[in-house]
């Protein structure tokens, strides 16, 4: 199955930064917020926005490969996100264009 549903939706990196200074400060509020990031994140995988990501090795923070019609709407969707909406995360959105190769989910 090719991964973009129709040709309206565009592919977007997203690169998570954490913030250092309130991850080290709120730990209780951290692990309380972590654990509702969590859940969004699966429900944006479940609802085929995130098609994949993780964490960079070796670097704070992660990079998610999402599908979507505007960068406006990413932004939207992920300022959504407990971790995000409360500062521990910052975002990083851009969109991406395969040249080479093709993604096949």
């Amino acid at each position: 199955m090719k991964i973009l549903a129709n040709n309206m939706s565009e592919l977007f990196i997203v690169r998570l930064t954490p913030n250092q200074e309130k991850m080290r400060s709120n730990v209780e509020e951290k692990q309380m917020l972590g654990k509702g990031h969590s859940e969004y994140v699966e429900k944006l995988v479940d609802d085929k926005v995130i098609l994949f990501g993780g964490p960079i090795e070796g670097k704070p923070g992660g990079l998610l490969v999402v599908t979507a019609k505007s960068i406006r709407e990413v932004e939207n969707l992920f300022n959504e996100d407990p971790m995000i909406k409360n500062e521990y995360l910052f975002t990083e959105v851009n969109k991406w264009t395969i040249k080479h190769g093709k993604l096949e989910y």
